[in-house]
């Protein structure tokens, strides 16, 4: 799966999934709502994984012991952090998409 990140003119960051293969669109036709769930689950583990490094280098650049309970903590705060201040937005853009779509 190919997967174009773009922001609009807004600030607005949106994504669109491309499948590369016929045998990807095989696949995809047998899972529950084409698959939307498993992309986006994929999305989420793959910016985990980069917060994670980048949690795992701010800690040894600050000279700190790198443990597994210090990494889980702090990309724990991280993206809890992250999920208050943003889904507000998030869940406003959405609202506000879907009721445009809908008018059109």
């Amino acid at each position: 799966m190919e997967v174009h990140i773009h922001v609009d003119k807004e600030g607005l960051i949106h994504s669109a999934r491309m499948l590369q293969s016929e045998k990807d669109h095989e696949i995809v036709e047998t899972l529950e709502n084409g698959g939307l769930e498993y992309a986006s689950i994929s999305l989420l583990q793959e910016a985990l994984k980069q917060e994670c490094l980048f949690q795992a280098l701010l800690t040894l650049t600050k000279g700190d012991e790198l443990s597994e309970e210090k990494l889980q903590f702090s990309l724990e705060t991280v993206v809890d952090k992250f999920l208050r201040s943003a889904s507000q937005d998030i869940v406003s853009q959405t609202i506000e998409k879907i009721s445009r779509e809908r008018r059109d």
